[in-house]
């Protein structure tokens, strides 16, 4: 089955109709112990409403590594484990996460209102492409399901008669076959659920969560004094709004006429890191991120050389000349070689993965992304991560 790449649209779509109601309590001493564990979040749903009961514990690890705890359901909007939740969590020992939600019913009316997404978005222009790398080409699959689409990134559709399995990715490591075998495992349980209550979990992860609402502010993460030693003297302490920090300096020589305050924007997600991490580099690459950042790393070095002294002129013909010998030497040095699978590769520092999106360098650790606009070039960024990365 071939997969169809949508836009936005259909995600609205989904998101929109994928709501519904709970089923009646089941009677069983686990749902109790379950309901009783979290009164106010009402009566659980059934054991077959559980999104949790359609993956063996150790299916997933094998794909996202050990857990942090057992999985646990959630409010697929919020991410709140909730008792009832429609959606199961699956989080790793690394924090990186999986996540899945099961409708039994009105399936063909979504993938009907998915077509016609697809065909406003085609129509306009807007059909989205498969970034490079994301899958092999021509790929196709064999599965259980009527018809398989996949949103963005990494959010995988499986639709089976009037069921629909979303199982979402984008905050894992998986690659679109380990998906593509979870959701077959999944569908083939159906109506075969696992004995497994995804309620059990959810106290657990309320624990956890909790703990992870302690941090510092932005600006604690890079003082005043760290920002110097990378950009020299401030022009003015640190400004912290909500979760951002700013920095000004002067770039080059303070008594220049004319010369303005450069500011570096140092941002902080403290939830959904490796989410926004992946759908970010996946977006970038897919618009041609690479040829982007290396015609802005172009401008700065340009931007440089025309600050030396002598005559501008001389000193702009140096700069393109320095810029064509670079271009010239890195794409000697790219024949042959096969693309980067992760963009972890090209920054190595104190970050589980980092990566450059021009204006912003980005970097995640323990599900937490970093983002840094220094403007024209990733070093001034890539200094001011690291350094925010070591109070992490």
């Amino acid at each position: 089955m071939t997969f169809k790449i949508l836009t936005a649209i259909a995600s609205i779509v989904l998101l929109s109709a994928c709501s519904k109601s709970p089923a009646p309590v089941a009677s069983t001493p686990a749902a109790q112990t379950a309901a009783e564990a979290d009164t106010e979040e009402g009566t659980a749903a059934s054991d077959r409403e559980d999104p949790c009961v359609l993956l063996q514990v150790a299916e997933v690890e094998a794909v996202l590594g050990p857990l942090s705890g057992p999985p646990y359901r959630s409010n697929g909007n919020t991410d709140q484990p909730l008792a009832r939740g429609d959606t199961c969590i699956y989080e790793g020992r690394d924090l990186r996460s999986i996540q899945m939600s099961v409708s039994r019913s009105g399936g063909s009316l979504l993938l009907k209102g998915m077509d016609v997404a697809e065909q406003v978005a085609h129509d306009t222009h807007m059909k989205g492409q498969l970034p490079k790398g994301f899958l092999p080409s021509d790929s196709t699959f064999a599965g259980e399901w009527d018809d398989l689409r996949i949103i963005g990134c990494c959010r995988m559709n499986a639709f089976l008669g009037e069921a629909l399995i979303v199982l979402d990715f984008t905050g894992s490591k998986a690659t679109a076959l380990q998906a593509v075998d979870l959701v077959n495992k999944a569908l083939l349980r159906l109506d075969k659920p696992l004995a497994i209550d995804g309620r059990a979990g959810v106290a657990p992860a309320k624990q956890r969560l909790a703990a992870r609402m302690r941090h510092p502010t932005p600006c604690q993460l890079v003082t005043r004094a760290e920002a110097e030693a990378i950009v020299g003297k401030l022009t003015s302490d640190p400004q912290e709004s909500e979760s951002e920090c700013r920095y000004r300096y002067r770039f080059g020589n303070a008594s220049d006429e004319g010369t303005s305050d450069q500011i570096v924007h140092l941002k902080v997600e403290w939830k959904y890191g490796f989410r926004l991490f992946r759908e970010d580099t996946t977006v970038h690459a897919a618009v041609g991120g690479d040829a982007v950042n290396a015609a802005a790393q172009t401008a700065s070095d340009i931007g440089k050389a025309m600050q030396g002294a002598g005559n501008p002129f001389e000193s702009l013909a140096k700069a393109l000349n320095q810029a064509t010998d670079k271009s010239k030497n890195k794409s000697s040095q790219d024949s042959g070689q096969t693309a980067k699978q992760t963009p972890a590769d090209d920054y190595p520092g104190p970050w589980d993965q980092a990566a450059f999106t021009f204006p912003e360098f980005l970097a995640v650790k323990k599900n937490i992304l970093v983002r840094v606009d220094a403007g024209w070039t990733a070093k001034i960024g890539q200094k001011f991560a690291a350094k925010a990365m070591e109070k992490l």
